[in-house]
């Protein structure tokens, strides 16, 4: 058979994960809000840089095409 205090000397040689020493337990609900809001903004964030980004089209060829309207063409100078 195996010594108790041998196995208890064996187990106070052995350490936890250094990781989970460093946590705290479970997150507050404070932290679970501040962490929903934050991923909420960094997704509204990315969609409206996506939605707004500067075309190469100029603004007003964009709504000719839009309308299905044909763009005037220029060939000279406006008097």
């Amino acid at each position: 058979m195996t010594d108790p205090d041998s196995m208890e000397r064996e187990d106070a040689k052995l350490q936890a994960d250094p990781v989970l020493i460093l946590s705290d337990g479970r997150a507050t609900s404070g932290q679970k809000w501040f962490i929903g809001i934050a991923a909420i903004v960094i997704v509204l964030g990315t969609l409206y840089g996506l939605v707004h980004q500067p075309g190469k089209t100029p603004r007003s060829a964009a709504i000719f095409a839009v309308s299905g309207a044909v763009l005037p063409e220029t060939t000279g100078q406006a008097r």
